[in-house]
């Protein structure tokens, strides 16, 4: 039976199925009940699959205390990693290869891969930015390259994170711009990156910070963890 911890923290219990490889995929419609004392979920397949309940943290998120829950539920989940065992530098820059690969992992998005010529085959993001260039969610700069060592920025954040919620079901709802009046930056959002920003900000899924909504400053890993937790729980919860 789970201990009183493990019954108030049930966004740590976790379902895995496990291929024929002995490769473990996570099972994201799971809930944990704590009345029952039951992880549930559903499935159209009889296969093999393991359940886990488990923390993951680093020494260093105390620097962005704001971003530890969303760090560790995604880290338990497996689909966010620290730089290493000890480290992960929540106030870095993310590359747009990593935001993307970590958007399309959050969501298990699925499709053929597309390519860019600056995106290598055995690059560790290479099967992730194809699959969001297929489903449209990156479009690159020219529609040949990519540029995936450069800082995603948050709009561009925002923006790849509103495209990819039409692939799993959950399209934003259309929003005025004048959501974003009360934004003291809101002539600093791109024209094409306002539709997404303002539905993002109606359902929720942008905040802000300190009454700004920051589009062109570089996302730090922390930003990126928090939004893609609120996207896990918009999708799955």
């Amino acid at each position: 039976s789970a201990s009183g911890d493990e019954r108030d923290n049930r966004e740590f219990w976790n379902v895995w199925y496990v291929n024929d490889q002995g490769e473990a995929e996570l099972v994201r419609r799971a809930e944990y009940d704590a009345d029952a004392g039951e992880v549930r979920f559903r499935t159209d397949h009889f296969s093999k699959f393991a359940v886990s309940y488990g923390k993951t943290t680093f020494p260093d998120l105390n620097k962005t205390p704001w971003a530890l829950h969303s760090i560790e539920v995604l880290a338990a989940k497996g689909i966010i990693n620290g730089v290493s065992k000890h480290s992960f530098q929540p106030t870095a820059s993310i590359t747009r290869a990593d935001f993307t690969k970590l958007l399309v992992e959050t969501l298990g998005l699925q499709a053929e891969i597309g390519t860019f010529s600056d995106v290598n085959e055995k690059d560790y993001y290479y099967e992730a930015v194809g699959i969001a260039k297929t489903l449209g969610i990156v479009k690159g700069i020219d529609g040949r390259h990519f540029k995936p060592k450069d800082f995603i920025t948050r709009q561009d954040m925002f923006v790849m994170i509103a495209r990819a919620l039409t692939h799993v079901g959950k399209p934003l709802p259309v929003s005025s711009d004048t959501i974003l009046s009360g934004y003291q930056d809101r002539g600093e959002v791109s024209a094409y990156a306002v539709e997404a920003i303002s539905s993002m900000v109606r359902e929720g899924l942008v905040k802000g910070n300190n009454g700004k909504i920051e589009p062109r400053k570089n996302s730090t890993r922390a930003e990126a963890a928090v939004m893609l937790y609120r996207l896990y729980n918009y999708v799955f919860g």
